[in-house]
């Protein structure tokens, strides 16, 4: 039988393959993708170093990366994800950011958030299995409205979501925001115009991070066009600055994903396994909603979100 010759890319992959069994690698992980050029900072030498990238291994922040020890090392591989912060809304899924230990949820005052932004950060988050906290930022400009601070105080007391009041501006709270950062890689995200960037310019004062205004329908700008990671001194965290997000929106997902968002749901065992929580027979949510155990905005968050977004087909993750 005659021998099936390797593609250039097959022999390239097998290669990798070889040298990564062979070689002793320098391990690293990205800080920022340029485009055709990569900074990856390799904790054994401890520099970074500007490395030309390839498309085969798509890079994005955070990812770990194994290097060759050479003069000019090269990407060997690199390894698996162990989460990602993807766009659910981008129909191409591209994702932002890799092996993130907590996504912080930056709101304000201004621009005000919208009730069920809450239960949609949430779920967005469960969803790509990333763990989550809020931080209410500008408190000196005002207090956020009472539904959003029930739905807040919910997902501390019951998710175990921690919330931190800071002000970028005064310093207020960046004390406690600070330690909860140490070991960690985090990342802020959130709608436009919060202070995502003043806050990473608050707690990393030696970095020049652009800083936008509010526009004038009280919205934010855009100010971070490149998704970069930051070493917090003293403390060993990273901290991930990305482009605003907007509304995080999830895009068309099942409802059994949208329950992920919902995991106190869990406590009110139903009839059924299936149940959908939605006029069912004998749905123990259903039942803690009659006996006010569930609060009512948590259930009706839990509607929104159905109607909004989910679908019948499963969607496919680009992790």
């Amino acid at each position: 039988m005659k021998k099936k010759k390797l593609s250039d890319k097959q022999k390239t992959i097998m290669q990798d393959i070889r040298r990564k069994d062979s070689a002793d690698l320098y391990e690293g992980f990205v800080l920022v993708n340029k485009g055709k050029v990569v900074d990856i900072f390799c904790p054994e030498i401890g520099k970074v170093i500007q490395i030309n990238s390839t498309k085969r291994h798509q890079l994005i922040v955070g990812d770990s990366v194994g290097l060759s020890r050479e003069d000019v090392p090269n990407i060997i591989m690199r390894h698996n994800r162990r989460n990602a912060l993807i766009r659910l809304d981008d129909p191409m899924r591209h994702p932002i950011a890799a092996n993130i230990d907590m996504a912080y949820v930056v709101l304000a005052p201004v621009p005000a958030p919208w009730d069920e932004s809450i239960a949609q950060y949430l779920c967005y988050l469960y969803v790509l299995n990333i763990p989550c906290a809020f931080i209410i930022n500008k408190i000196d400009l005002g207090q956020l409205s009472p539904s959003i601070l029930s739905r807040l105080n919910y997902a501390q007391d019951i998710l175990n979501c921690p919330v931190f009041k800071v002000s970028a501006s005064s310093g207020e709270g960046l004390v406690a925001l600070r330690q909860h950062l140490e070991q960690k890689t985090s990342i802020m995200i959130g709608p436009s115009g919060v202070g995502k960037s003043s806050l990473v310019q608050a707690l990393l004062a030696e970095k020049n991070i652009v800083i936008g205004d509010l526009s004038a329908a009280q919205k934010g700008r855009h100010t971070t066009s490149v998704t970069q990671k930051y070493l917090i001194d003293q403390n060993n965290g990273w901290l991930i600055d990305s482009p605003g997000v907007r509304q995080c929106g999830l895009g068309s997902i099942l409802k059994e994903e949208i329950l992920l968002g919902f995991p106190d749901f869990q406590k009110y065992p139903c009839q059924f396994r299936n149940c959908n929580h939605i006029q069912s027979k004998g749905c123990g949510v259903q039942h803690a909603l009659d006996e006010k155990i569930l609060p009512a905005h948590r259930y009706e968050d839990y509607l929104f979100l159905c109607q909004k977004f989910s679908v019948a087909h499963r969607y496919e993750r680009h992790f």
